[in-house]
């Protein structure tokens, strides 16, 4: 899982969401996200304390969908799908 490294404020879905992930051993890493670079994701999540949103577009880049993962997240079972 990669959180982009911006100023944002930490609230308690990520914060949640970071604390799932380490308990389950997924890697997570934090650092610049680059619009030409959003291709090679396997999928972009928005979260906020109303909890998780899929995004499919960036500007004129579409953002790869993977059902698995939004799905994962969202039902709080927090898996989460690398890419290569």
């Amino acid at each position: 899982m990669i959180w982009p490294a911006a100023p944002r404020l930490d609230g308690i879905t990520m914060l949640v969401l970071q604390r799932e992930l380490r308990a389950r051993g997924i890697p997570q890493a934090e650092q610049a996200v680059r619009v030409q670079d959003l291709p090679s994701y396997h999928g972009m999540i928005l979260c906020n304390s109303q909890g998780l949103a899929p995004v499919g577009r960036v500007d004129d880049t579409q953002i790869r969908h993977d059902d698995a993962f939004t799905a994962a997240l969202s039902s709080g079972q927090y898996v989460v799908h690398r890419g290569a």
